[in-house]
């Protein structure tokens, strides 16, 4: 099963070119030709993808990302992968313009169109210049992928790469893979500014700049943030498709970044509590505590959750950096805001988020 056995998500899109699931090989001067594993459709469907076949651009995450579809070759200098045949109809034939490379884009509001290639067959030139006719957008922000410039064929277009990219003028340029050690330092040397080193484990952060529209105040009170700092467990309530509910202690963090409730823990991928929230989305969590003599305090928060990638760390140094990160929707309070409202219930705080309270 792999990862898509725990993801919980049993229809995860895959956005597919027909002729990917072509055989290939590659046929390299001097050697006998190879092929390439291919892969199986009936496989993918089988462990739950939800294969999304065709040739033109597409959009995913609610229209957030556009995948390119065929990328038009217009560079005039980037070849493809000419090496390659493909077994069509009923022998090999040349396949060179890998017509199922695709590329990711994200157009970050005043910054401009984060682009995510591949191995880049296709070419990165022609791969940018295609995104900014397919948005229509001419600000590129991040290019960020392979931009296959490796081996003896592809290091000759590198000068070439270079200018066009000179032109294009992307503000964050993150090679890796198939680019090669050589284009990589030569990248580094002519876009100072401009060049991101990456390895395993880089943490590259592009966003929108704030605005008054979002540089905002949080949804909680000072004094609602101060009590979630001072303390290290809440409790999570999830419900599963069954409508079963589901109670656990956890460890948590609050993010000021983007106001949210972060949820962590060693295993957490592997655990009820985040198949539950992942795939169901609304959740409860509550934090609590009785200081002497006898002062209950409470927050309640119920909103939606979501999986994130970065910071489970923010609870533990020694935990994953996958959480669970919860919007507060609702919240209700009490005993945080002072003696009052301790002994008071009419100035026990509940409020719905972004309407006004009383």
């Amino acid at each position: 099963m792999g990862w898509p056995g725990w993801w919980g998500d049993r229809s995860l899109p895959v956005v597919i070119h027909p002729e990917f699931w072509n055989r290939r090989r590659l046929v390299l001067p001097g050697r006998e030709p190879w092929e390439l594993p291919t892969t199986s459709r009936s496989a993918l469907i089988d462990v739950g993808f939800d294969v999304l076949e065709g040739r033109q651009p597409s959009f995913l995450l609610d229209g957030r990302l556009l995948v390119t579809g065929e990328i038009d070759r217009t560079s005039g200098f980037e070849p493809g992968f000419p090496f390659q045949q493909a077994w069509l109809d009923d022998g090999w034939r040349p396949d060179p313009l890998v017509l199922d490379d695709q590329a990711i884009i994200i157009n970050v509001r005043e910054r401009g169109l984060v682009v995510m290639t591949g191995c880049g067959h296709a070419g990165i030139i022609n791969t940018l210049r295609y995104a900014r006719r397919l948005t229509g957008v001419e600000r590129i922000h991040a290019v960020i992928g392979g931009f296959h410039l490796n081996g003896p064929l592809y290091e000759a277009l590198i000068p070439a790469t270079c200018d066009a990219l000179e032109e294009l003028a992307p503000e964050v340029l993150v090679p890796s893979h198939c680019t090669g050690w050589r284009a990589t330092h030569r990248l580094a040397a002519r876009f100072p500014e401009a060049f991101v080193p990456s390895s395993v484990g880089t943490r590259i952060d592009l966003r929108a700049p704030e605005s008054e529209a979002t540089a905002t105040l949080s949804v909680f009170t000072d004094k609602e943030i101060e009590y979630l700092r001072s303390q290290k467990l809440g409790r999570l309530a999830t419900v599963n498709g069954a409508g079963e509910l589901h109670v656990v202690p956890v460890g948590f963090s609050y993010d000021e970044a983007d106001d949210t409730i972060v949820i962590g823990g060693p295993t957490l991928r592997r655990t009820r509590k985040y198949r539950d929230a992942v795939q169901r989305r609304v959740v409860a969590f509550v934090v609590d505590d009785v200081p002497p003599p006898w002062q209950p305090r409470r927050i309640e928060i119920r909103g939606d959750a979501h999986a994130a990638d970065e910071g489970g760390r923010m609870i533990h140094p020694d935990f994953p950096p996958d959480c669970i990160r919860i919007t507060a929707r609702k919240i209700l309070s009490w005993g945080i805001e002072g003696p009052r409202q301790r002994m008071d219930p009419s100035e026990r705080r509940a409020r719905v988020v972004g309407q006004p309270t009383a």
